[in-house]
C-alpha cells in the first residue's frame, strides 16, 4: 500500500532574526517496496502557505507544489496532471548520506485530503 504521511518533529522559535516560529516536520513516503523520510523546516506562515497551495490543487485538480528545505537536497514534488491524477516525485534521506531514496508515487486526489488534514493537525499542536 502506498502512503504519504506528514508528521510534526518539533516547533520552536528561530534563533536568527526575524525570530519566527518554525515547524520542523517530516514527510514519510512508501511506494511499493521502497520508503523514505525527509525532514523540512518552514516558518508557520510558510507552512500555512503550503496548506493553501495543497487545498487549491485539491479543489481545482490542477497545479503543483514543491516541498523543499535550503539545508538539504530532499524534496517532495506533488503534481496534479489531470482529472485528479497525482504524481509525487521525491528524494528523501539526503543524497550525501549512505542511505537515501528517490521515489515516484502515482495516486489520485484523495491523498491530498489526507495530507491537508495531517498538516492542519500539525498547526493545532
Amino acid at each position: 500500500m502506498d502512503i504519504i504521511r506528514v508528521e510534526l518533529e518539533e516547533k520552536y522559535i528561530a534563533d536568527a532574526e526575524p525570530r519566527d516560529e518554525c515547524i520542523a516536520f517530516s514527510v514519510y513516503i512508501k511506494s511499493g517496496d521502497f520508503s523514505g523520510r525527509g525532514t523540512f523546516v518552514y516558518t508557520v506562515n510558510e507552512f500555512r502557505e503550503l496548506i493553501s497551495q495543497l487545498k487549491l490543487i485539491y479543489i481545482t485538480l490542477d497545479g503543483e507544489v514543491r516541498i523543499a528545505y535550503a539545508d538539504s537536497d530532499d524534496y517532495v514534488h506533488i503534481i496534479c496532471n489531470s482529472y485528479g491524477h497525482i504524481k509525487v516525485e521525491a528524494q528523501l534521506g539526503g543524497s550525501w548520506r549512505d542511505n537515501w531514496v528517490k521515489l515516484l508515487l502515482n495516486t489520485d486526489q484523495t491523498v491530498l485530503n489526507d495530507v491537508i488534514q495531517q498538516c492542519n493537525s500539525i498547526l493545532k499542536k
